[in-house]
């Protein structure tokens, strides 16, 4: 389950890798962009960290 959340943040990162020439700061899609980034960054961060120290929370779940 960790490999596909895994997954999907780096597509959603490199997404909005390729759409950030295309945001202008100080619009609305700027803080959108930057929120998203935060999110998605911070989830990324925390799988990263789960998979280092081999803890699965999903086990539980599935």
């Amino acid at each position: 389950m960790k490999r596909y959340l895994f997954f999907f943040c780096v597509v959603l990162l490199v997404l909005l890798a390729f759409s950030a020439p295309f945001v202008e700061p100080g619009s609305g899609e700027f803080v959108v962009f930057v929120l998203s980034l935060v999110f998605i960054g911070a989830t990324f961060i925390g799988i990263a960290l789960l998979s280092r120290l081999e803890s699965d929370p999903f086990d539980r779940l599935f």
